[in-house]
């Protein structure tokens, strides 16, 4: 009379867990912080160019700010919630990398962190950079206008970075094509 979920509830726990293994495969093994810069980053982007292009309605003054604070969390949420069995293990991962910078100069460790992982580090650094501005513009004395013109400008910040770092790792290969 009853139906048997049992077997139901394994066949979509199989699912689920092979759809993160393929997650795994595409992300790699990035810690929780760098998955969620790098949903954002694309996210974001994707948003900006729809704002920019006239198919989204750009979001205007303060809540615009609050809008990319609060994309941002609801992203931070959901992996958190899809990572949940490794969020500490990679919580750890990432402290013990940020303690593992000692003894050699900082700026130095970061230079090199940023080139090993170009992609992941544009996408931190771009997230890093909206949240600070987001902040500033939230809690600043004036009122911050928004609309196209704030979208338009993620997508050159993201450009901007995104060269930047290329720029970079272009002269660190030139740099060693000189030393051989």
């Amino acid at each position: 009379m009853f139906y048997d979920w049992s077997d139901t509830i394994l066949t979509i726990k199989k699912a689920v867990n092979s759809l993160k293994k393929l997650y795994r495969w595409v992300i790699r093994d990035d810690d929780i912080f760098t998955e969620i810069c790098e949903a954002f980053t694309v996210i974001t982007v994707i948003n900006s160019y729809m704002m920019v292009a006239g198919m989204d309605q750009p979001k205007i003054g303060r809540f615009a700010y609050i809008h990319l604070l609060i994309r941002l969390m609801i992203i931070s949420v959901i992996i958190a919630l899809w990572e949940d069995e490794s969020i500490f293990q990679s919580i750890k991962k990432h402290a013990l990398r940020i303690k593992d910078i000692n003894g050699i100069p900082e700026i130095k460790k970061i230079y090199k962190t940023i080139l090993e992982n170009k992609y992941g580090s544009i996408c931190v650094i771009y997230t890093l950079i909206i949240v600070g501005i987001c902040l500033v513009m939230i809690t600043g004395i004036f009122v911050p206008e928004g609309g196209a013109e704030l979208y338009f400008n993620l997508l050159i910040l993201f450009a901007c970075i995104t060269v930047t770092i290329f720029l970079a790792y272009i002269l660190e290969i030139i740099k060693a094509l000189q030393n051989r």
